[in-house]
């Protein structure tokens, strides 16, 4: 069934109030706890109401739905053997809803072009409430005060004196980590996508990474330029040597801007991002020696999901209690050998489904923007499966959601070039029918 203009305007809607509950709702938290599930439940209805075509399975949705069986699984093991399971059916029920939404928009790319946009806008939302809050901390605190919870604005504090920039997300990594949308989103639009723009595009790059410094976080700033070195590796390296030179050079006077600002304000910025004495893995490695305890309690099914909390005795400020900050150790020691090896193949199947797919588009010459979405689905995927390495990409459901989004681009590329091409077959053969009868009619068959 074609979409008609009625439909392709929801699918786009549902799509702009996920990503505001994305960057506003989901990260300003307790305060606005009360319309995040609502908005989350309007955002699904209007998807589906937006797209009435029925749900094509393909192995990834398959593989998403045996994972949520094997989840409900691990939640009746938490059920025999802790009383406290509200965290269990939370995850078990925010991954549901990212099953449906990954299928929803599975099956169409109409609200892909949109969706970059409104990542690069809100992207560069948060760098500005970034770098107020580094020019000007004292007003930045009274907004965070009205803003976040008090447990929330004691974290911020707390951060803030250890030279790390919060901004509107509440927390560096969810900071950094929706900031890295937008910044792939330009890297990807100036790299692939029509030069129309540029200025404004560099403008918005530069700003969103000078934002990013301050977050502290060193992971995204490596991260992000491990996955512009494979996007453009896989490009035509030698072909691109000069961006990348570029690249480099560009990255100098940011540095030495930021310094600068370190230096005037006595923000001890680099000292946060560079510092390696003591713990290098911010107590990271005492929280991979005890996910690697309780993987060994039991190492086939697990101790259920989202048990590592309750199990571990390792706490952070405040007594604040710590994740693993490694997904997969993380579905290891929860979900076991059975639980990691199915996320697994899930995320294999999707980084291989747009690896072909890049590899189609570009054999077939498509336009541009299939390119451009495409390789900004493979951007924001490397740097999930990356980060998943250093963080908690699947707690935070924002980051959650957003990697279901963007894993659902190329399989929605390839059903409307599917349709394209059954339209053309089909209008060709009407056109033969039609020749072929007044042929047959002129000469009086």
């Amino acid at each position: 069934m074609k979409m008609n203009i009625t439909d392709e305007k929801l699918i786009k809607l549902g799509t702009l109030i996920f990503i505001i509950w994305a960057y506003l709702l989901f990260s300003i938290g307790n305060k606005l706890i009360l319309l995040s599930i609502p908005v989350l439940i309007i955002t699904l209805l209007i998807l589906i109401i937006g797209d009435k075509k029925t749900i094509k399975l393909n192995s990834a949705i398959l593989l998403n739905y045996l994972f949520f069986v094997y989840l409900i699984f691990s939640l009746s093991v938490m059920i025999l053997n802790n009383s406290d399971i509200y965290n269990s059916i939370r995850f078990c029920s925010y991954f549901f809803y990212g099953i449906l939404f990954f299928a929803i928009l599975s099956k169409n790319s109409k609200w892909g072009l949109m969706a970059l946009d409104c990542f690069i806008v809100f992207s560069a939302m948060y760098a500005i409430f970034t770098l107020y809050a580094v020019f000007f901390p004292e007003p930045y605190l009274k907004i965070a005060h009205a803003l976040f919870s008090e447990q929330q604005y004691t974290v911020i504090s707390w951060l803030m004196r250890t030279n790390g920039y919060s901004g509107i997300a509440g927390q560096t990594a969810n900071n950094a980590f929706m900031m890295s949308l937008g910044f792939a989103g330009l890297f990807c639009i100036i790299h692939y996508g029509e030069k129309r723009n540029v200025l404004l595009h560099y403008f918005l790059l530069i700003t969103i990474v000078t934002a990013m410094f301050f977050t502290g976080k060193r992971s995204f700033l490596l991260i992000n330029l491990l996955c512009i070195v494979f996007l453009i590796s896989r490009d035509n390296f030698k072909k691109y040597f000069k961006n990348i030179l570029s690249g480099i050079i560009a990255f100098f006077p940011i540095f030495i801007i930021t310094s600068k600002i370190n230096n005037i304000s006595g923000l001890n910025i680099f000292e946060r991002l560079f510092n390696t004495s003591g713990d290098i893995s911010s107590g990271r490695f005492s929280l991979y020696k005890e996910a690697w305890i309780q993987f060994g309690n039991s190492p086939i099914i697990g101790n259920g999901i989202q048990s590592f909390k309750l199990l571990s005795n390792i706490r952070g400020p405040n007594n604040s209690i710590l994740e693993v900050h490694n997904i997969y150790l993380q579905l290891l020691c929860e979900t076991g050998i059975i639980g990691l090896l199915i996320f697994l193949f899930i995320i294999y199947i999707n980084y291989q489904k747009v690896l072909i797919s890049i590899k189609r588009t570009r054999d077939r010459f498509v336009n541009k923007s299939n390119m451009l979405l495409l390789n900004f689905s493979l951007y924001i995927q490397t740097l999930f499966i990356i980060y998943g390495l250093f963080g908690n990409p699947i707690n935070d459901i924002n980051m959650l959601f957003v990697y279901f989004m963007v894993a659902a681009i190329p399989y929605g590329l390839e059903l409307n070039l599917c349709n394209i091409q059954i339209e053309r077959v089909s209008y060709k053969a009407q056109l033969e029918t039609r020749n072929t009868f007044d042929f047959l009619s002129s000469r009086g068959i």
